[in-house]
């Protein structure tokens, strides 16, 4: 008997089925129901149910691009003293941060559109030193001239970088002045990435209690400059469960299988971060973030 069933063809893969439900802690009944719907379709040569085209999975530990951490603790000084400076019509600012995990990299970022200044340096250090106009300082240190447009407010965006895979970036606001060049503090982000912002949205189909494959949909509007964006699906309870796709319209949907009967403690059912980063080639846009809630008889998003 025992022969018979290993020469059939599936069965093997339906033991295995079996016992990933039972380590993945799906539970007994459900595992059984699981593994008994997989034997049915593996002996007939098929395949359990395919994923939905045109959806990514979400499974236990997917591998998903190494993204690093984000950097903080930002400061802000010129490079020289005041008196180093007073005959020099220009002064180099060092702005500098801490080191973020998984980090190769940094994309810097500086610009201000009252001063029509806008660059950006890619360093491998934890600092980045740019220069400013500046008006000279006679012998009391006070300026020399009036014209002086470059002292205003910067806004100075750090990206963390991991190879070629972007994190999510720190903003700070740098308020610069003749007699203060240390002056930098936190701010929301103000526009300073290099592909244009987005909002994503929810757009869950409604919750479907008899299919394979639960979907979550999530919705965005085109980004100018982008030409494709990474989207991705972590558990917010540490199971381990997420998915991640790239895709170059404006939407993105994941599938989650749902074994039958849904047992109500399953680790997948959790709540899910969703990120949506739009990039360029090696430019990446500031991500965004959205809230999924996935349970045993429904699910919502925020």
């Amino acid at each position: 008997m025992i022969r018979w069933l290993l020469a059939l063809p599936g069965y093997r893969t339906a033991v295995v089925a079996f016992a990933l439900t039972l380590v993945l802690g799906i539970g007994g009944t459900a595992a059984y129901a699981y593994w008994s719907k997989s034997t049915q379709i593996a002996i007939a040569g098929t395949t359990r149910s395919e994923v939905p085209p045109g959806t990514a999975p979400v499974t236990a530990n997917p591998v998903m691009a190494p993204r690093p951490a984000t950097p903080s603790g930002q400061t802000c000084a010129a490079v020289l003293s005041d008196l180093e400076m007073r005959p020099n019509s220009f002064a180099d600012v060092r702005f500098a941060w801490s080191p973020a995990a998984a980090a190769t990299s940094y994309v810097v970022t500086v610009r201000s559109t009252a001063a029509k200044y806008d660059q950006t340096q890619t360093v491998n250090a934890t600092q980045a030193n740019f220069r400013f106009g500046r008006l000279p300082s006679d012998q009391d240190g006070k300026p020399v001239g009036s014209s002086s447009p470059f002292y205003t407010k910067y806004t100075v965006r750090v990206m963390p970088m991991n190879g070629t895979v972007a994190g999510d970036p720190l903003y700070f606001t740098y308020e610069y002045e003749h007699y203060k060049s240390n002056n930098c503090y936190y701010s929301n982000p103000t526009g300073a990435a290099p592909v244009g912002d987005i909002q994503p949205a929810c757009d869950l189909p409604p919750f479907d209690s008899g299919t394979d494959y639960v979907q979550a949909r999530f919705t965005w509007s085109a980004s100018t400059g982008a030409k494709n964006y990474l989207v991705t699906m972590t558990a917010q309870n540490g199971s381990g469960y997420g998915g991640e796709q790239v895709v170059t319209a404006g939407s993105a949907t994941f599938s989650m299988l749902m074994p039958k009967p849904v047992p109500g403690s399953a680790a997948y059912l959790s709540r899910y971060t969703i990120r949506v980063q739009p990039l360029n080639g090696a430019l990446a846009g500031d991500p965004r973030y959205l809230t999924y809630q996935l349970g045993a008889n429904s699910h919502q998003c925020w």
